[in-house]
C-alpha cells in the first residue's frame, strides 16, 4: 500500500515544480509517442491563469480559438481533426 500512498501524495502536491525536469519529461513523452516536440511549453500560475492564457492567445497551446473540447485540442496536437482522432482505449 505504501506505493499507492506515495503516488497519491505526489499527485496532490502543490509545491513549486521543477520546470526544467517537467519540460524534459514532456519532450521525452512527445519523442516516444511520435509527434514533433512542442516549440514551447506554457506555464501558468493557476488554473484561472491557464484559462486566460488559452482564451487570449490567438493560436494557443491547446489549439486555435475555436477549440471547444479536450478531444479537439488533443487531435489538433497530432495534426488531426476531432472526427479523425481515434485513440485506442487502454485496459
Amino acid at each position: 500500500m505504501g506505493d499507492v500512498d506515495g503516488w497519491r501524495a505526489t499527485a496532490a502536491a502543490t509545491g513549486p515544480a521543477d520546470r526544467a525536469e517537467a519540460e524534459a519529461g514532456v519532450r521525452l513523452a512527445y519523442r516516444r509517442a511520435g509527434p514533433a516536440e512542442p516549440g514551447r511549453i506554457v506555464w501558468a500560475g493557476s488554473p484561472r491563469e491557464a484559462l486566460r492564457l488559452l482564451r487570449d492567445e490567438p493560436d494557443g497551446p491547446c489549439g486555435p480559438p475555436d477549440t471547444r473540447t479536450a478531444r479537439q485540442g488533443v487531435a489538433w496536437t497530432f495534426g488531426l481533426t476531432a472526427e479523425v482522432y481515434a485513440p485506442l482505449p487502454e485496459t
